[in-house]
């Protein structure tokens, strides 16, 4: 069975992502623990070389830092505004070509006979409503997950002859359930539900960059005490402190630790803390992350707080 859609039609289902600040922020807030992994690493790079090249000064570190709290996030919000743009032009540009669904026993193809199939595993629910002024159309939402990614679902939309092509539609996915046992849904005349992310999502997110970051510096304090090649300073690849370097940092540890074994002792303590503690949040996060997506009736709606009519 295959329904085409004219391209005139398209102006009914046509939703380019709106040009808003909430968008924007939906859409850069995912990148926020990893801009602020990138600073915290490269300030603790640029602190240690400066320091090991004995030139420690105030106003280029701070520089530094502006540049990576600001600077990098203004690039990157740049950037996905561009995205957002383009996206947007795409979408316009693909609404100009008429629309085909070919609905097979295998599955549904969105580009008609002989292209790529999403199988009916994947397919998730029908929605058919009602469109305000076009008494003789009605639009249809395909709800389907995509091949990698079983989480957060996809929409496609169209138009249907309300007389004609819905009832076929209708007949046919009916008929698919009844005898395939295919565990779709279908439902008339009910608002789609807006699906975002749950709130702990970012805050998993975080997580996860916090118990990275404690896993980063916890490991290498073990390798320093665990691993023969690297129990002097001088083993250490890439470090190559000038002899007045080595002095204050004989006398930075001579001021807080009595002897050599004290000082291995709290590096394998301190980093079997870190190395534990981090992974741990990280697992922590990843969990929270996972959460499902969050199904939300739009706001307004005469069926909102009420079941789905479906069958």
């Amino acid at each position: 069975m295959t329904l085409e859609q004219p391209a005139n039609l398209n102006r009914l289902i046509c939703e380019c992502p709106p040009l808003t600040w909430r968008r924007r922020w939906q859409m850069f807030r995912v990148f926020v623990p990893l801009l602020f992994l990138f600073a915290i690493f490269k300030l603790e790079t640029l602190g240690l070389k400066m320091w090991d090249d004995g030139q420690m000064d105030p106003a280029r570190f701070g520089l530094a830092a502006l540049t990576m709290f600001a600077g990098v996030p203004l690039i990157v919000f740049l950037l996905l505004e561009i995205k957002l743009r383009l996206a947007q032009r795409d979408q316009r540009r693909a609404f100009d070509l008429p629309q085909v669904l070919h609905v097979t026993d295998a599955g549904l193809s969105f580009f008609g006979p002989g292209r790529p199939v999403t199988r009916w595993s994947r397919v998730a629910a029908f929605w058919f409503q009602d469109i305000p002024g076009e008494p003789s159309f009605s639009r249809l939402t395909v709800e389907y997950f995509r091949e990698r990614n079983r989480r957060v679902p996809v929409f496609r939309r169209y138009v249907l002859e309300k007389s004609v092509q819905q009832p076929q539609l209708i007949s046919k996915l009916s008929l698919l359930r009844q005898e395939a046992g295919f565990k779709f849904w279908i439902h008339l005349n009910q608002p789609v539900p807006v699906c975002e992310l749950p709130r702990l999502f970012m805050r998993g997110l975080f997580l996860q960059v916090g118990g990275l970051l404690a896993l980063l510096h916890g490991v290498p304090l073990l390798a320093a005490v665990l691993l023969p090649r690297f129990h002097h300073v001088s083993n250490v690849p890439g470090l190559t402190w000038p002899p007045a370097q080595s002095r204050e940092i004989g006398r930075f540890l001579a001021a807080h630790f009595s002897s050599q074994a004290e000082l291995r002792h709290f590096m394998l303590l301190a980093g079997g803390l870190l190395a534990v503690l981090g992974l741990g949040v990280l697992l922590w996060g990843a969990l929270i992350s996972r959460a499902k997506i969050i199904r939300l009736i739009p706001e307004g709606s005469a069926n909102a707080g009420q079941q789905a009519s479906s069958f």
